[in-house]
């Protein structure tokens, strides 16, 4: 075959992944996961966790594979967000700025709450909220079936224990929005 001039001649892959153009193989995303884990939990730094939040965030919503929704993984890291932001800010006692203070007699939280304490929260949020939304990237931009295909033949078990979890969350809920709809119809709540 002919090609225009100046454009190299690239191999084609017999099986071509349409799920990321820039990371068009599992492997590679896979890597980029894991930077992004490293970057997100390695350090305490809330700017490179905010950034890792963030590519995550414009990956899933560019690279989404059609069917898969992304409102009930946004609802889940804010209501961990939330959670551990309340959490550290009632059990962390420590700081200067004083917010209320709790009756010591109070078994665990008793003591002052400070506002250091939900800063720190937030930092802790921060980050597990970047390393819940990288994690994702597994399960919602790549077909698992892709995902197992990707993996060394030596992974193979592994690949399809991975494959079979990847599919059981999704599995589960469009069947429970199915007896959901179904219970609906039928003038159940």
């Amino acid at each position: 075959t002919t090609r225009p001039p100046g454009r190299p001649h690239l191999p084609r892959s017999p099986r071509r992944s349409r799920n990321l153009v820039g990371l068009g193989r599992p492997g590679a995303v896979g890597l980029w996961v894991l930077a992004g884990l490293v970057m997100a939990l390695a350090t305490n730094d809330p700017v490179v966790r905010a950034l890792v939040l963030v590519a995550a965030w414009a990956l899933l919503a560019r690279r989404l594979v059609p069917g898969r929704r992304l409102r009930p993984l946004a609802i889940g890291v804010a209501l961990l967000g939330v959670i551990t932001i309340g959490v550290n800010g009632l059990l962390s006692h420590t700081g200067a700025t004083v917010v209320w203070a709790l009756p010591a007699s109070v078994p665990l939280v008793g003591g002052p709450v400070t506002l250091e304490g939900f800063a720190y929260g937030a930092g802790i949020a921060l980050g597990l909220a970047a390393a819940v939304s990288v994690c994702s990237v597994l399960s919602l931009v790549i077909e698992p079936t892709d995902l197992v295909d990707g993996l060394p033949a030596c992974l193979a078990r592994t690949g399809a224990g991975l494959g079979a979890a990847l599919n059981l969350l999704p599995g589960l809920a469009s069947s429970f929005v199915t007896v959901r709809d179904t219970q609906r119809l039928r003038g159940w709540r």
